[in-house]
């Protein structure tokens, strides 16, 4: 399992790296697409956590990202009654909710939605956990407070990994 998830990790970190600028060159590439640009191709994220704050840094920091198709759920029964409703690419969840845990509510939108990909966000370093979400059919299990451009490349390659599907 260590093995997979160092490779998913080292997979996401080689994902889109910023173009080399040659300083000799007067011209310096466009990073960034247009804001227009991205929000015409904006994914639809489904955020999943009990806790406002946490969702709500969360949507922010996407907004901020440029992902402007942004839903909320604040436990896993109003995730899986909102899933098929919504349709999104991407849902990240929390593992410990009131009324339905993640890890359920991943099993049963996986049966919706077999195609969306689901990124667990745990504040916990669980190994039961993590395992449990492998069943379920997690893409990936990350731990809160990782370092953002590990979520963020996380994110990226679930959604390369989504419209492939």
């Amino acid at each position: 399992m260590s093995d997979q998830i160092d490779r998913l990790v080292e997979a996401a970190m080689s994902l889109n790296d910023p173009p080399e600028i040659d300083p000799a060159q007067d011209a310096v590439p466009a990073v960034q697409a247009p804001a227009a640009e991205l929000a015409a191709e904006s994914p639809r994220i489904l955020v999943v956590d009990d806790d406002d704050g946490f969702r709500t840094m969360i949507r922010d920091w996407l907004a901020d990202e440029g992902i402007t198709d942004i839903e909320e759920a604040n436990n896993g029964a109003d995730a899986v009654k909102m899933a098929p409703e919504i349709s999104p690419d991407l849902i990240l969840m929390d593992v410990r909710m009131p009324r339905m845990n993640g890890i359920e509510a991943a099993e049963r939108i996986r049966e919706i939605l077999p195609a969306v990909q689901i990124v667990m966000l745990s504040g916990y370093e669980d190994t039961v956990l993590r395992e449990a979400g492998e069943k379920a059919g997690l893409y990936a299990y990350l731990v809160k407070g990782c370092a953002p451009d590990v979520l963020w490349r996380t994110i990226r390659f679930a959604l390369n990994s989504q419209a492939k599907r």
